[in-house]
C-alpha cells in the first residue's frame, strides 16, 4: 500500500514538472492572438502551422537560429578539445609547478562569472561573433573532471605508446581521448547546453541586431508580442529548444 501511495504522489510530481514541456508544445500551433488564460483554452481549439510561417518571415529568427548554432558547435568543439589535452598534460606529463598552477585553475573554478563581466568587457567588447567565442574556450570544469578521469587510466597505456615511439599529442590523440570518448561527450553536452543559453556574454558584447544569438533576440522579440499573441514569440522559444534536445 505504501509502495502504491509513493507511486502515485511520483506520477503527480512528474505531470506538474511536465506540464511545462506539453505547454511549450502546444502554444505554438494555436491560432493567431491565443492567450493560454486558463488549462481548458490550451486543449480546445484548432491547431495551425501559420505561427511559424511568421516567425520566419516576420523577423531575423533564421539569422539568430545560425548565429546560435556557429557559435555554439565552435565554441563546444574547442573548449571540449583544448579542455581534454590540458587535462592529459596535468595528469600524465610532469614540469615545474604543475600543482601550484593546478591550485590556481581549480580556484579560478570558484570565481562567480559576474565578477568577470568587466574586465571581459574591456577585452574582446567588440561587436563580433568570435568575441563570444574566445573567452569560452577555457572550461575548467570540463578540464578538472577529464582530469580526474585521465589519472584514474593505468600508465602502462602511455609508457607502451612511448615504446612506440608516439609522442605526447599522439598519445593523447590516439590512445587516451578514444577511451574517454564517453566523459568527453558528457561534457561536449554539457559545454554545447551552456554556449547555446549563454546570455549574459553575447549581451555584453553584441550590439547588431543580425548578430544576435537566440537567447538574447528571443526576449526582446517576445516582449514585443506575448500581450497581443503569445503563440507567435512561443514558436520561437520551441525552435529554440530543439537543438539541445537533439544534441543531448
Amino acid at each position: 500500500m505504501k509502495k502504491k501511495i509513493w507511486l502515485y504522489i511520483g506520477i503527480l510530481f512528474a505531470l506538474i514538472w511536465i506540464f511545462p514541456i506539453i505547454w511549450l508544445i502546444i502554444v505554438p500551433f494555436k491560432h493567431r492572438g491565443f492567450s493560454a488564460s486558463s488549462i481548458d483554452k490550451l486543449f480546445s481549439g484548432g491547431f495551425t502551422l501559420n505561427n511559424f510561417y511568421r516567425l520566419i518571415t516576420q523577423s531575423q529568427f533564421l539569422l539568430w537560429f545560425i548565429n546560435s548554432v556557429i557559435i555554439s558547435f565552435i565554441q563546444t568543439i574547442l573548449s571540449t578539445g583544448f579542455a581534454s589535452f590540458i587535462a592529459y598534460v596535468f595528469s600524465q606529463m610532469k614540469f615545474k609547478w604543475k600543482n601550484f598552477l593546478y591550485v590556481i585553475l581549480f580556484i579560478s573554478f570558484m570565481v562567480p562569472g559576474e565578477a568577470l563581466l568587466i574586465p571581459l568587457f574591456k577585452i574582446v567588447a567588440i561587436d563580433m561573433n568570435l568575441s563570444i567565442i574566445l573567452p569560452n574556450i577555457t572550461n575548467i570544469f570540463s578540464f578538472v573532471i577529464m582530469k580526474s578521469f585521465y589519472d584514474s587510466i593505468p600508465k602502462a597505456y602511455k609508457e607502451s605508446a612511448q615504446i612506440d615511439g608516439a609522442n605526447n599529442f599522439t598519445i593523447w590523440y590516439k590512445v587516451y581521448l578514444p577511451m574517454s570518448f564517453g566523459i568527453t561527450m558528457t561534457m561536449g553536452v554539457l559545454n554545447f547546453i551552456g554556449s547555446w543559453n549563454s546570455y549574459t556574454c553575447p549581451l555584453l558584447i553584441i550590439n547588431s541586431p543580425e548578430k544576435y544569438t537566440l537567447p538574447i533576440a528571443l526576449p526582446q522579440f517576445q516582449t514585443a508580442y506575448t500581450a497581443i499573441d503569445l503563440a507567435l514569440p512561443m514558436a520561437g522559444n520551441l525552435l529554440a529548444t530543439l537543438p539541445c534536445i537533439i544534441f543531448f
